[in-house]
């Protein structure tokens, strides 16, 4: 039985074609499937986006400034003054205490203002100002003020003449100055200056408070009962690089004053003053600590026949010299004071320091030495915007016990 053979041929190029040909059809069939998922994924990730969006606009809400800087904006307004018309709060005079009031001010052409102001304090101490800020000259280089001033201090303290005046031989007397002044400012470099002016000061001073019973009597300390009138010239030079002067954590000043005060009536009450300081503050880490020290003596000098009312003496005590000493603690013809702080930035508008002072007050010019220093150490809190320095807590320790000094603006 013969079997029949079937030969199948097949064709590999053939066949291969094939297969590609489904593999595209495949492919394209896929995609084809595929695509509305795909256009329906982006879909959503779009939805979804936009509602985000929504959502967070929902949330929008217009800038709004922390507490802190809330409280820094007010206080810059205090400080500042920088509305026309402005409460303030400072220091009327040296044993004041806080003083709070308020002025107006406006622009004067394109660089002058007017500034007028009251203020009271606790210790029912007085103030009235009014200065004119003439319009800058001299390519802004050259800057004149007038101003008018009246103080009433009805509890200036006194304690004697002398670096060794007794603490319990306290007694008060009343200052009323007035001023008429005009000084003239001519900016010679951005960090030097050269200026002076002349002023008409007439003081009034009332013997009244003063206390009889010690010894020796108060009162027999030249000028006190006396009103005299000065014609007073002065000139001054300052070179002055500090950041800001209201708070600076790098530079330093360096200040020279000279000043005449005549006595209009009987002569007798004139003297000379000069006046020299140094402030030098030294950057660390940054300026995260701060190295401040400031150096300042004063001198007076008089002729033969004239004599320095007390009222005029220079002074050492109270917030912006011996911190450790109340204000007026001690009054002679000369001083010396030198300061040292460690200041260190524990937040963004608060300062910390600790500092010691060390000063004296002589009758002669020989005496100005290191010899005898009334000293004094302490810690100190600062409240401070950029550039100025709104509150300054400084709690001090000397011999005779600790000051609280509260105040405005910088120790030096």
């Amino acid at each position: 039985m013969e079997h029949e053979t079937v030969i199948i041929g097949v064709n590999l190029e053939s066949l291969c074609g094939t297969v590609v040909r489904v593999a595209r059809v495949s492919a394209v069939a896929l995609a084809w499937l595929a695509w509305p998922s795909a256009t329906l994924a982006q879909s959503s990730r779009a939805d979804a986006l936009a509602m985000m969006q929504a959502k967070k606009a929902e949330q929008l809400r217009p800038y709004e400034n922390s507490t802190g800087e809330q409280i820094l904006d007010t206080a810059e307004e205090l400080v500042l003054a920088t509305s026309s018309v402005y409460p303030w709060i400072g220091s009327i005079y040296p044993g004041a205490w806080l003083g709070l009031g308020g002025g107006y001010q406006r622009s004067v052409a394109d660089t002058g203002r007017f500034n007028a102001r009251g203020a009271w304090s606790a210790r029912n101490y007085k103030l009235l100002q009014a200065d004119l800020d003439l319009p800058e000259l001299v390519r802004h280089r050259l800057a004149m003020t007038a101003r008018v001033q009246w103080l009433d201090a009805p509890s200036v303290a006194f304690y004697g003449i002398g670096n060794e005046s007794d603490p319990d031989q306290e007694t008060t007397y009343t200052y009323t100055p007035t001023t008429l002044a005009v000084t003239g400012r001519l900016q010679i470099m951005e960090w030097l200056a050269l200026g002076g002016g002349a002023e008409y000061l007439d003081v009034r001073s009332d013997a009244g408070r003063l206390d009889a019973s010690l010894d020796p009597p108060p009162v027999t300390a030249a000028g006190f009962g006396e009103d005299v009138s000065y014609g007073v010239g002065r000139i001054f030079l300052d070179v002055d690089w500090r950041d800001e002067p209201g708070y600076s954590q790098r530079g330093g000043q360096y200040r020279v004053e000279w000043a005449s005060y005549g006595d209009r009536d009987t002569g007798m009450f004139s003297f000379r003053q000069t006046e020299a300081e140094i402030v030098q503050l030294l950057p660390l880490m940054r300026a995260n600590w701060v190295l401040g020290f400031r150096g300042l003596v004063t001198t007076t000098e008089v002729g033969d026949a004239e004599t320095v009312p007390v009222f005029m003496l220079p002074a050492l005590g109270g917030s912006s010299s011996l911190r450790g000493y109340p204000s007026w603690r001690f009054r002679d013809r000369h001083r010396l004071l030198l300061s040292g702080e460690y200041r260190w930035t524990p937040g963004q508008l608060v300062d910390m320091a600790i500092f010691v002072d060390a000063g004296k007050v002589v009758a002669r010019h020989r005496d100005l030495d290191l010899q005898g220093l009334k000293k004094n150490y302490g810690i100190g809190l600062r409240v401070h915007g950029p550039s100025f320095t709104a509150l300054r807590l400084d709690l001090a320790r000397s011999r005779e016990g600790w000051v609280l000094n509260i105040g405005g603006g910088t120790a030096f």
